[in-house]
Order: structure tokens, then C-alpha cells, then sequence
């Protein structure tokens, strides 16, 4: 398991080709996740000071959704990762999710957006399901501070 560092990611990558051949890939959820949202998404005033707690609840429960398919006990098949994946997309399309963004769509277009482009595009990397059965930790993130 690795950030997003390239350097490290070069460096680990080189080491597993030649040295542990039955290892897997792993991305760090804190990373991709967290860090991701304060780097991609609206942050807590984007949608007005009588709206930001509002907002800052919704993008809490976007990430505590995102991290459940990363986790053991959430999403352990593909069926529950696909189900649970549309019901996201639902729940930022959803009436409570405008309301949370002060009636601005395009807050919760570019949630969207960063959920698709930038987290969803790693799933091989962190789904608890496609690694359930190799020999792992389980973890999440790579630091336990993180």
C-alpha cells in the first residue's frame, strides 16, 4: 500500500515486478480520499456560512460511504459494491444533497465528478472484495495517524 507519491509508487512498483512477484497493488483510502476531497471538491463555505454545516455533513457521509468499500463488513462482493456505488451517485443527485449545497447543482456535480474521475478510477487498487482473499492486513490506509 502506497500514496500517491510517483517516485515511491515507481520505486515500489520496480521492486514487486522483480522481487515480489505474487505481491498486489494498494492504494491509500486516507489518501485518495480525504486528501482527494480537500484537493478536489467545494470547500465548507462554497455553499454559504448558513449552509456550511450542512455541506461539510454531506461530504462526511460521500467520504465514510467511500471508505465502507474499502473496509471488511461493508462491501464484500461485487453485487454490494455495484449496488452500493449506484446508491451513492443517488444520494449526491438527491433533493437533501441540494438542499446541503445551498440549491447549488454545481457543487454536487463536481462531488460527482471527483467520485468518477478520481476515486472510482482506482477501485482495483482498494475494494475490500477483490483483495478480501489475499493474505493482507486489511487496512485502509497506510499509517495508522493517517
Amino acid at each position: 500500500m502506497k500514496d500517491g507519491d510517483p517516485q515511491q509508487h515507481n520505486e515500489i512498483q520496480n521492486f514487486m515486478v522483480e522481487y515480489l512477484t505474487n505481491a498486489f497493488d494498494g492504494a491509500c483510502g486516507w489518501h485518495l480520499v480525504r486528501q482527494g476531497c480537500l484537493r478536489d471538491c467545494p470547500g465548507k463555505n462554497a455553499a454559504g456560512k448558513e449552509n456550511a454545516e450542512k455541506w461539510e455533513q454531506f461530504l462526511t457521509h460521500v467520504k465514510n460511504w467511500l471508505y465502507s468499500w474499502m473496509r471488511p463488513g461493508y462491501c464484500e462482493t461485487e453485487d454490494e459494491y455495484k449496488i452500493s456505488k449506484e446508491l451513492l451517485f443517488r444520494y449526491i443527485s438527491s433533493q437533501s444533497a441540494l438542499q446541503a449545497a445551498g440549491g447549488q447543482q454545481q457543487l454536487l456535480d463536481t462531488v460527482k465528478q471527483w467520485v468518477q474521475n478520481k476515486v472510482i478510477v482506482s477501485e482495483n487498487h482498494f475494494l475490500f472484495y477483490l483483495r478480501k482473499h489475499k493474505r493482507a492486513f486489511h487496512t485502509y490506509c497506510s499509517n495508522g495517524h493517517e
